[in-house]
């Protein structure tokens, strides 16, 4: 689905109207490990954040301004304007997240794409990706700096930004949280 996507951005001369939520849960066992350390993994951002700017990148095109709205140990939310969207992001490892978004009591990651008004669910099969990222490494397939450079340059750039105050780019979510 994201391949066709990118192939229906690719083809249109609109810019796209796009909202990211990325809400995927981590336990008490997160902060203790090397993965919440910000010195040995880069912390939220580049540990888990990474994945989602390198979609972006992938998918719209050069990246023209970054604004952080929010920025916590915890969670980071955004608006980003790229040649192909302007895109308002959600980026979360509270679990407590995940009820701003359904009444339901859940642990399960929430990672929902919106495209104007077409809906992408990517909860459940995104850790095939990962799979499939591997496997290409192991076949000597992998990719190469050029290809992953603008997801770390985005990832950075995001990573120093100075969190400025939620306006009308905010992701809807961030209300609910301050």
């Amino acid at each position: 689905s994201i391949i066709k996507l990118k192939h229906k951005i690719q083809n249109s001369k609109k810019l796209h109207d796009v909202e990211i939520t990325y809400i995927t849960p981590r336990g008490n066992w997160y902060k203790y490990s090397w993965k919440g350390d910000e010195n040995k993994s880069g912390g939220l951002l580049y540990n888990i954040g990474i994945h989602l700017f390198d979609l972006i990148n992938y998918l719209f095109g050069k990246i023209e301004i970054t604004k952080v709205n929010f920025a916590s140990e915890n969670c980071y939310s955004g608006f980003i304007s790229a040649k192909k969207a302007n895109i308002r992001y959600f980026l979360s490892i509270d679990k407590n997240h995940l009820n701003l978004v359904s009444r339901k009591k859940t642990n399960n990651p929430l990672k929902i794409l919106k495209v104007d008004d077409e809906k992408i669910n990517f909860s459940k099969n995104f850790v095939n990706l990962h799979t499939l990222s591997y496997k290409k490494i192991l076949e000597k397939r992998g990719f190469e700096i050029n290809s992953i450079r603008s997801g770390i340059e985005l990832t950075y750039k995001i990573k120093k930004s100075k969190v400025s105050s939620p306006n009308l780019d905010s992701h809807p979510l961030v209300s609910k949280i301050i």
